[in-house]
Formats: structure tokens, C-alpha cells, sequence
């Protein structure tokens, strides 16, 4: 006995469906009409069937043919039973096989549970012209579904998401069950609602006998082949790395929570008591400050230390707190940003009159939520501080997190071929682009890092090099590893949908290459299995790090010599950008180059490659810091120009002021609309690429230096009101860990999701406030738990150091 008739039409009708489809995969359809590479790209991966306007009719007509022979030939297709008793359970277990018979003879009976079964699976869906080719079916009717029978549950249902795409060899048999599809295009993904008791790989040999029984009844050549059949077990078990990993959380929950009972119950009524008999100066005890994430400060201590650059000499006068990123990428918080100076006397008196609580107190201290949201809120700043890089950070991680929400919604548009008229629409050319924001992170890493070790040598006269690389490290690090650890460890059991991996996300990626993200040089080694691929930006920022005393050195010893070697490396870097995109033809873009009159997607290249070409673009171009490492260079260029007139403030002309505005204006404004034309069809010539790739970035750059500058100096305006707004502060401080968390945030929502929808600008939007409100939220949460605490725990090393020092 075969499948039941109602199963049987529906897998039919898709199986049909895709038939079609197979078979104009490999038919040669001339090109009729020119479009943009990114459109053509995505009918690569759909098959290659939507290049022109005869072929998506021949595409309509075949899908007809095909109906009409369903209907015409309904009852022959359907009487299979003869043969499907020797061919539709070949391979599948016993037990599958059993119970897909036991749904088969209650269809029969029409007992609605059993339909179920069937209802649940998808079916053909409109849209196929424009690039509908995953067909999710309802994800919770089939998790719902049970075979009842006497009121007892038999089985429940078990959702499966099949891969079925073009053979790249349909004279070989089908391959071993691949999860991820052909690596040329993309399978029709086909919702099926399975018994329980049928394995992952029972799935995968039902689908392709089904599709074998399809060929030999209909005597078509279809062309296709099963590439996989993903299912998602109802619960997912609980492994020892994420018993292990919630173990930890709930140590560290606890800790936190001992720390903050203590804080409220020991430490402020005693701090207060003493404020208020006035035996500390308030200015030397604001709360959240004595016990908080911030660094040590920097002395002028001139016997070394451990903490970048000088132990504290508690007998000095003067002082320099070093914040908690001043020399951490830009992403990441600040407490005091970027420098604060005050001077003030070491008292014995002051200082024993302290609430006096010793190591483990000031380590209960370090986890308090009190004091870390206190010093999380706080915008407080004097004169010194860059103020308005609060709101430059702030925005350009708004503009990454949207750029994101653009393109992850590729994961739930089921009109794909309408998303190249988007990237050619005007003004969408500023979230096209968003890539810069991440330039923008670059340029003001390099300015503060080179501000303040210039500003910080000048007054502590003192170097430590290995303090340098350990503090950066440490900053960068602790946080980072925290998120790995949870990602690789609990991800998985976040979220369920029909996309949704019940093995987690980048499983194989990171298996073995984890290490190379905590060295910071996952973007140099094992590329092809990047863990955590948004983090590509820290290992390069840390790079660039790794390499600044060649020129800070030199710059606070001979600021000659210093500037040269900023000079050299800087034309280096544009030497080997122009070379790279010379010698690979790369685009001026990840999403392609226009199409010329032989239809090329590039100047030289053909758009069958464009797929492998982006990711060598990503791979050789976007992600290498010989590329990227320009607008680093003229953020430290700028720190360096805000040192010199940091005490006597340049004087400029309103007309040279006025012209300065513009040119950066025109600067910025041609980097994010340069490309309209070539987002409309028009190609750039490799020369034209390579001159774009090369100066684009660094233009950027100084449009944002500009503006830095301008507000430092006083010529930014109301420019400088808005982004010095104290609001945005503390939204600031917690963007390092936005940047950590928001992928992950965004994978949850868009793969839990159970059915596709039309592209609206609207709902991304929509979902873009709803993910920044999120994402901010738990980020706030993680830096007030996570984040401070841990570097409250190298600030109190450190300052343990220096007491001992001073011994």
C-alpha cells in the first residue's frame, strides 16, 4: 500500500513544480535583457530562471504544461500502489515506515488528526516568478499534530524543511543528505510534516524515493535531486556544555546579586554616614566611583607597572584617569571619554577615612548592579572630554544595526527579485552603503588612541609596553569571550521555527577555529569557517592596535619621525588596496558592479560568478587589515592635530570654517551616493573600481575628522549640541556590547519566524526599532552585569599593584 492520494497529489504538485524549474536550469536561455548583477545574482540562486522577460513566460507556460498534466492524468498518478510497495520505504526504517501508513489508512477514515499531517506540509505558492522558492507549510500545525488512537498518543508530528534543487550532475544519483544545499544554487525549500519516529536521514530517503517514483511514473528527466531534509526535534536536550555554561551564568548571577545586597546594605549606609559627618570631601567620594568598572588611573610613578603605561605613586600630586576605552575600539564603553584631569592632595586622613571593607568587600563592591548603573548613567564631563563622540558612536551603531536589519530580511522576503529595484532607489543608497559606519569605529579608534597616549606620556613621562598590550587585551576580551561562550553554548535552545538550527549557529565554523577570534586574527586564518563572522571588525581594530607604537613612539620622542612612519604605512596601504582590487577585478561594492553593453557583471567578469565573487571580496578586501587600516591612520593623524591644539585653540575663519563644512559634506555625501549609477546597471571599469575601493574609505574618514575637529575646537554648532547631548551618553557606553549581542538578537527573531512576507520598508523599520530596543536593553543588562565587573576586576589588580609599589 502506498501513500495516501491527498499526500501523494500534494507532493506531486510541488515535485512537478520543481520539475519545471530543473528543467530550465539547464536549458540555454540567451540573456534578453540588461539588469543589475545583484538581480541577476539572486536568479542564479533561484535556479537562473528570471533573466528576461520570454523566459519568465516560457517559465509560466511550463508550470501550466505541468498543472495540466496533473489534472489531466490525476488518477493514473495516483494509482502507484503496485510499485510504491517496492520503492517509497526503500532505506527507511521500520518504525517511520509504519507509522506513515498508519496516517495513510486513517486518511482514509478521515479522521481529521491524520490530516493534519498533510494539511501541515506546504503546498506550491504564489510568488514563483519573483523568487518565492521556500515554501515553509505551517511549522505549528505540524508540531501539533498527534496520531490519537484509542486516546492514546501513537506519535506526534516532526517538521522538516527539504532542500530540493537542480542536479549538478543529473546522470549521478543523488548525493549523501547535504544540510546546506548545492553550493552553486539555491534548493527549493519544501515544509513537510513527518511522524516522529522517522529519522533525519528516513526524511531525506522518502523525499528522494518520492522523487524517483515521480521520474519513473512521468518518464521526465527532471534534472533535480534531494539535497537534504532538515528537521526540528520537538525539545532539544540539554548537552554538558550547556549545563556547564548555565552552571557558570547562575554562579555568576549569584555573585552579583551578593554584591549588590552588599553595596545597598554595608557600603552606602556606611558612606553615607561618613559624608554626612564630614569626613570626606564629597568631590573625592561620588557614588559609583570609589568601587566601579573604570580603570586605574595614571601616575607619575617612574618604576613600571602592569596597567599600559605607569604604577600610581600615591604621594603624587597629579593625576590622569585613564577611562575604560581610551584606548578600546570605539565600539566600547566609556566612563570618563576620553580623559579627565584633576588635581588634588593625598591625605592619610582622607584616604583611612574610607568605609574601610577590605579585598573581599572591594570585590563584592566590583559586581554591584547599584554602582555599575550609577556609573552607567552618570554624564557627568568637564571640558576635556570629546564629547560629541557620545553621539557619533551612538548613531553609527543605529546605522550598522539597520544595515543589518536590511540584510537579514533576506531570511523571511519571499520576493527576492524585488530587492534590486530597492538597492537601486536613491535614497536608499545611505543604508547600501552603511558599510562605512564600521569606518567611521576605525577613524575614532585611531584618533583616541593616539590622543591619549600622546596626552597621557606628556604627563607621565613613563612607557610600559607589555601593560599596553595586556590592559588592551583584557578590555577587549572579557566581554567578547562571555558572548562566545553563551552563543556557542545556549544558542540553540533560544528559538524553533522551520529555519531554525537545532544544532546552533556556526556549530561547524567555530568547532576548531574559536581560538582564533580570542587571538584576534579570525580574519587571517581559517577563513572559510569564520566564528562569529561579525566579529571581524574586532580583530582588525586590535590589529591595528597591535601596530600603533610603531608610530606612537616615534611621535612622543621625535614627532618628525612619527608622522613619517604614519606617512609610509598610510601609502602603503593605498599601494596594496589599488593592487588587490586590480589583480582580483573586484567590484566597488559587495553587492556587484553594473552591467556593460556585453552584459557583464563586472568589467571583465561574468554574473554566474558573482556569488563566489563577493565572497572573495568579503574575504580578500572587506575584512584584511591592509585594506582597512587607512581611515585608522587618519584618526591618529587627528588625535595627534587635538594634542597640539589642545591647549591654544586654532583659529580659523568663519569663510575657511564654512568651506571646511562643505567639502566634508560633499566628501561623505559622494562616498554614500557614488554608487547610484552603478546600483541602476552602470559598471565601473577595474580602474573605476580600484580608484573607489581606494579612496572611498579613507574619504570618509576625513569627513568624520572634520567633524570631530570641528566640534572640538568650537566650530561645530548646533552639530556639536546634538551630539554632545547627555542623553546619548549612556547609550554610548554600552554600544561595544550592541555590536556583541545584536546578530544574535537578529538571528533569533528572523529564524523563529514560521512564514515568509512580501518586502515592505515599513516592517523593516519596524523591525528595526524593535531590535535596537532590545538589543540596547539586554545590553545595558550585560554591561552592568557582565561587562564592569570584569574589568572592575582588572582595575583592582592593578590598583593592588600599585599600593604594593608604593610600599
Amino acid at each position: 500500500m502506498g501513500p495516501p492520494p491527498l499526500i501523494r497529489l500534494c507532493l506531486l504538485l510541488t515535485l512537478l513544480t520543481v520539475v519545471q524549474l530543473g528543467r530550465l536550469v539547464n536549458a540555454d536561455h540567451p540573456q534578453q535583457q540588461q539588469q543589475h548583477p545583484f538581480a541577476e545574482f539572486i536568479q542564479d540562486k533561484t535556479h537562473r530562471a528570471f533573466s528576461g522577460h520570454d523566459n519568465a513566460v516560457e517559465i509560466a507556460d511550463r508550470l501550466g504544461e505541468a498543472l495540466n498534466h496533473v489534472r489531466n492524468n490525476y488518477v493514473d498518478l495516483l494509482d502507484l500502489d503496485g510499485m510504491a510497495s517496492t520503492v517509497w520505504d526503500t532505506n527507511v526504517s521500520s518504525d517511520c515506515s509504519n507509522d506513515i501508513m498508519l496516517i495513510a489508512e486513517n486518511i482514509r477514515q478521515k479522521q481529521l488528526w491524520a490530516i493534519n499531517f498533510v494539511d501541515a506540509a506546504s503546498k506550491p505558492e504564489a510568488g514563483i516568478l519573483q523568487g518565492n522558492f521556500v515554501w515553509l507549510g505551517s511549522f505549528s500545525q505540524c508540531q501539533a499534530a498527534k496520531a490519537v488512537q484509542n486516546n492514546d498518543t501513537q506519535f506526534q508530528g516532526k517538521y522538516c524543511l527539504a532542500n530540493i534543487g537542480p542536479a549538478l550532475n543529473a546522470s549521478q544519483p543523488p548525493p549523501a543528505q547535504n544540510p546546506e544545499g548545492p553550493s552553486v544554487t539555491l534548493a527549493l525549500k519544501l515544509g513537510v510534516c513527518f511522524p516522529d519516529s522517522c529519522s533525519d536521514q528516513d526524511t531525506f530517503q522518502l523525499m528522494s524515493n518520492l522523487l524517483t517514483m515521480l521520474t519513473e511514473r512521468t518518464n521526465v528527466t527532471t534534472g533535480i535531486q534531494v539535497y537534504g531534509s532538515n528537521c526540528q526535534p520537538r525539545t532539544i536536550p540539554y548537552d554538558t556544555q550547556s549545563i556547564i555554561a548555565l552552571a557558570v551564568i547562575g554562579i555568576f548571577l549569584f555573585i552579583i546579586a551578593l554584591g549588590t545586597l552588599y553595596d545597598i546594605v554595608v557600603y552606602q549606609p556606611r558612606l553615607a554616614e561618613l559624608l554626612q559627618n564630614g569626613s570626606v570631601p564629597g568631590k573625592h567620594l561620588v557614588p559609583g566611583t570609589l568601587h566601579s568598572a573604570s580603570y586605574p588611573v595614571i601616575g607619575t610613578d617612574h618604576s613600571g607597572g602592569s596597567n599600559g603605561f605607569a604604577a600610581v605613586d600615591v604621594n603624587e600630586r597629579c593625576e590622569v584617569v585613564y577611562s575604560d576605552d581610551d584606548d578600546a575600539p570605539l565600539l566600547a564603553d566609556s566612563r570618563e571619554l576620553p580623559v579627565k584631569e584633576r588635581t588634588h592632595h593625598h591625605h592619610p586622613a582622607k584616604h583611612a577615612a574610607k568605609p574601610e571593607i577590605g579585598i573581599l568587600g572591594e570585590i563584592l563592591m566590583v559586581f554591584s548592579i547599584y554602582t555599575n548603573t550609577q556609573k552607567l548613567l552618570s554624564v557627568s564631563s568637564n571640558d576635556q572630554s570629546l564629547t560629541c563622540i557620545h553621539g557619533i558612536r551612538f548613531l553609527s551603531m543605529t546605522w550598522v544595526v539597520l544595515g543589518h536589519t536590511y540584510g537579514f530580511s533576506i531570511y523571511i522576503v519571499r520576493d527576492l527579485t524585488t530587492l534590486p529595484n530597492i538597492l537601486g532607489n536613491f535614497w536608499f543608497q545611505a543604508i547600501a552603503n552603511a558599510t562605512v559606519s564600521v569606518d567611521t569605529f576605525f577613524t575614532m579608534s585611531g584618533l583616541l588612541v593616539c590622543y591619549l597616549f600622546v596626552l597621557n606620556y606628556k604627563k607621565v613621562q613613563k612607557l610600559h609596553v607589555v601593560g599596553y598590550y595586556v590592559h588592551r587585551y583584557w578590555r577587549l576580551t572579557a566581554a567578547y569571550a562571555v558572548v562566545m561562550f553563551i552563543y556557542l553554548s545556549l544558542f540553540k535552545y533560544l528559538g524553533s521555527g522551520p529555519q531554525w538550527n537545532p544544532n546552533g549557529m556556526e556549530i561547524d565554523g567555530c568547532r576548531g577555529t574559536w581560538w582564533t577570534n580570542l587571538l584576534y586574527i579570525n580574519n587571517l586564518l581559517y577563513t572559510d569557517k569564520q566564528c562569529m563572522g561579525w566579529t571581524w571588525y574586532l580583530a582588525n581594530d586590535m590589529q591595528f592596535y597591535w601596530i600603533s607604537p610603531l608610530i606612537l613612539f616615534p611621535l612622543v620622542k621625535k614627532p618628525v619621525v612619527g608622522l613619517v612612519m604614519l606617512g609610509v604605512i598610510f601609502v602603503a596601504h593605498i599601494v596594496t588596496t589599488a593592487v588587490i582590487s586590480v589583480q582580483y577585478d573586484f567590484p566597488p561594492s559587495m553587492l556587484g558592479n553594473g552591467i556593460t553593453s556585453t552584459g557583464n557583471g563586472s568589467s571583465t567578469g561574468s554574473t554566474a560568478n558573482l556569488g563566489a565573487s563577493m565572497w572573495d571580496y568579503f574575504n580578500r578586501y572587506y575584512t584584511k587589515p591592509w585594506t582597512r587600516i587607512g581611515p585608522y591612520l587618519i584618526g591618529m593623524l587627528t588625535g595627534y592635530l587635538l594634542v597640539i591644539y589642545k591647549e591654544e585653540k586654532l583659529k580659523i575663519r568663519k569663510e575657511v570654517v564654512f568651506g571646511l563644512w562643505a567639502v566634508s559634506a560633499a566628501m561623505a555625501l559622494a562616498v554614500l551616493y557614488g554608487l547610484y549609477d552603478v546600483n541602476n546597471g552602470h559598471s565601473l571599469t577595474s580602474a573605476g573600481s580600484a580608484i573607489y575601493n581606494t579612496l572611498s574609505r579613507n574619504g570618509w574618514a576625513l569627513a568624520v575628522c572634520w567633524l570631530i575637529f570641528a566640534c572640538v575646537q568650537g566650530y561645530g554648532g548646533f552639530v556639536n549640541t546634538l551630539l554632545s547631548w547627555n542623553v546619548l551618553v549612556p547609550l554610548s557606553r554600552v554600544t561595544y556590547c550592541c555590536y556583541l549581542i545584536h546578530i544574535p538578537i537578529m538571528l533569533i527573531f528572523y529564524l523563529s519566524k514560521t512564514t515568509n512576507v512580501d518586502f515592505s520598508h515599513l516592517a523593516v523599520v519596524y523591525y528595526f526599532f524593535g531590535t535596537i530596543m532590545i538589543t540596547y536593553g539586554f545590553a545595558f543588562l550585560f554591561t552592568v552585569g557582565c561587562e564592569s565587573p570584569l574589568l572592575g576586576l582588572e582595575k583592582l589588580v592593578n590598583r593592588k599593584k600599585g599600593t604594593k609599589r608604593a610600599d
